[in-house]
């Protein structure tokens, strides 16, 4: 029997600049077939504490790598997980303001209500590995 090692990260929520939507659905099509359902128009932001960045670095040698839709734009690496046992994506965009101080997670559902999640919960996050 295999046992496959586990990566859970856990931070706290808070709210972004509120362009989580524009950017999901710029990139709704690869998103969706990873997902396998349409993405929720948004994203849960959880800050993470410096000690989970070498991990998650790590992580991202082998991401899954999800190519601009239009010129401009930015890849992005994707790291398929789970949030209380909802599937999701842990996103991390070529460009971004958050490096890794923040995981930005898309998911099927507004994680955010189907948690009843508000800013500063602690979330953890379950990284495939």
């Amino acid at each position: 029997m295999r046992f496959r090692a586990r990566l859970i990260v856990c931070g706290r929520v808070f709210s972004g600049l509120g362009e989580g939507s524009k950017y999901v659905a710029l990139y709704s099509k690869p998103l969706a077939k990873l997902l396998g359902c349409s993405p929720y128009l948004g994203t849960l932001n959880v800050s993470i504490d410096h000690r989970y960045a070498e991990a998650l670095r790590k992580e991202l040698e082998k991401p899954i790598v999800i190519d601009p839709p239009r010129p401009g734009l930015g890849r992005v690496y994707a790291l398929k997980c789970s949030v209380m046992g909802i599937p999701c994506l842990a996103v991390f965009p070529e460009k971004s303001v958050y490096g890794l101080r923040a995981i930005e997670i898309v998911s099927c559902v507004r994680l955010r209500t189907a948690l009843a999640l508000e800013d500063g919960d602690c979330v953890c996050i379950e990284i495939e590995r």
